[in-house]
């Protein structure tokens, strides 16, 4: 029981790193399947309106 809940400690903690380092190299993008893996690019677009 003391094993588990230690490993289990550390896999959180891991998966804690693993999820800040993602989301701080700009990880947060929808991911799609579309004959191949795909990731959504951010696309900004301006128009003027006379």
């Amino acid at each position: 029981m003391k094993k588990t809940f230690i490993i289990g400690v550390i896999l959180l903690i891991v998966g804690g790193v693993l999820l800040s380092i993602g989301l701080g190299k700009g990880g947060l993008k929808s991911v799609y399947w579309d004959d191949g893996l795909h990731v959504d690019a951010k696309v900004s677009q301006s128009k003027n309106i006379k």
